[in-house]
């Protein structure tokens, strides 16, 4: 990871914690009349959107392997004949 990259997900990771921070005392407190799950959603949506990235990720690395195993393979039909 890149220095920029890094300084990226620090400032994220803080500013969710913060968030879930502010949330769960305003819910202690009795100030905010929402579900545990919205309460907490500062941590877990963009964890869900991690893994949706890295998921749909894999399946286009996945594809891409494919055509380029049936490109080689038209390849090596010209060459050997």
């Amino acid at each position: 990871m890149s220095q920029s990259e890094d300084n990226t997900f620090n400032k994220t990771a803080i500013a969710a914690a913060a968030s879930t921070l502010t949330l769960v005392v305003l819910r202690l407190d009795g100030q905010l009349d929402w579900s545990w799950r919205w309460t907490l959603s500062p941590l877990w949506i963009p964890l869900a959107f991690s893994f949706a990235h890295a998921f749909f990720r894999g399946i286009l690395a996945g594809l891409n392997k494919i055509e380029y195993n049936k490109r080689n393979e038209n390849n090596n039909d010209y060459t050997n004949s």
